[in-house]
């Protein structure tokens, strides 16, 4: 929670900043929007064996609580909108816009993220406001283009991209989905008579509605992640697998970590004007860094204090030690690129 003098926006950025609070990633919005389904599909089970069909007034909304998961899901959608544009400013700094600033980062907010350490791409995310589904495609559309995937949002969601093998959602479906901010909105704003009028007037849903929509959002969710599972590059962050589940990001840089060093290690032991004082430096480097990185590795994995019941404090180590030595390859590979594109990637994940 801010405090008198914190900015939200600051509050916002060091608390889903903390990466043993790694909660602002589409894995959260996809798992939130299922619990959220579940919950609805158990409770009109418990609503409708309460109230048989036979005794049921009309027009019969079986709980006024029933409505409100509409705000539940909105969330989601402004949660997995907002956790894939951090994402995306996150893997391609170039990304960012005059528009995602202004009018945000003031000259006290700077003090203030500068004291808190704070990142330009966490504020931008804070800042988001997803009030209706057109937000929600610009925002997604924009990750689409910047990472260069071959079709539209809502071509890839309909079906009708040629690369598309399933209809996520219909045209209808997508409409009614806009509706849902438009009925979150009445939800949280006002208190009139499409919620306190007479039954016949009130503007509710039914257990029915609420499993139907709760389907379209995890739908909408699942089908923007899919492309993005297919056409992504491999180590853009929080990527999920085919069946929605978080990809591991340290098995993810393990590998580029060991494509790079093997890219490296050819070009090295290749290069025209070596000596054997060179490639043996370079030999005792890596062996040295690997008996480092196995330390670290079997501290970070019997630590005690790092073993918590509730937050993963392993993996942000673990990624910390890898993206040293992958920014410390990328730079050693900046000085001897001729050599490394003629060296094919026989490492690389598939």
């Amino acid at each position: 929670m801010a405090t008198d003098e914190e900015h939200p926006l600051i509050a916002f950025a060091g608390k889903f900043g903390d990466p043993l609070f790694d909660y602002l990633n589409a894995g959260v919005a996809f798992a939130r929007a299922e619990d959220l389904l579940r919950d609805a599909y158990d409770l009109s089970a418990i609503l409708e064996a309460n109230s048989p069909e036979d005794r049921r007034w009309y027009p019969w909304f079986g709980a006024e609580i029933v409505s409100y998961y509409a705000i539940g899901y909105v969330t989601c959608l402004e949660w997995h909108a907002k956790s894939r544009l951090v994402d995306l400013l996150n893997f391609q700094p170039s990304s960012l816009r005059v528009t995602d600033v202004q009018k945000t980062i003031t000259d006290k907010l700077i003090v203030q993220m500068v004291s808190k350490q704070a990142s330009v791409t966490q504020l931008v995310g804070a800042a988001l406001k997803v009030g209706n589904l057109e937000t929600y495609f610009s925002v997604v559309g924009r990750v689409f283009r910047e990472l260069g995937i071959p079709c539209s949002v809502t071509e890839w969601l309909t079906g009708s991209s040629p690369d598309a093998n399933v209809c996520w959602l219909k045209n209808e479906q997508l409409a009614n989905l806009s509706r849902l901010f438009e009925f979150r909105h009445m939800l949280v704003h006002e208190l009139g008579i499409a919620t306190m009028g007479h039954p016949n007037v009130r503007d509710a849903w039914a257990p029915d509605d609420a499993k139907i929509n709760g389907q379209q959002v995890a739908s909408l969710i699942c089908g923007v992640e899919a492309a993005l599972t297919r056409y992504a590059p491999r180590l853009f962050p929080n990527l999920l697998n085919e069946t929605r589940s978080p990809i591991d990001a340290v098995e993810t840089m393990t590998d580029e970590v060991n494509r790079l060093d093997t890219k490296i290690d050819t070009a090295v032991r290749g290069w025209e004007w070596n000596d054997d004082q060179t490639a043996a430096a370079w030999q005792m480097a890596r062996e040295k860094f690997a008996d480092y990185c196995a330390a670290e590795q079997h501290f970070i994995s019997t630590a005690g204090l790092l073993h918590w019941r509730y937050f993963d404090a392993r993996t942000p180590l673990r990624l910390r030690v890898l993206r040293y030595r992958l920014g410390f390859l990328e730079e050693l590979g900046s000085h001897i690129a001729t050599a490394l594109d003629d060296i094919p990637d026989a490492t690389a994940a598939v």
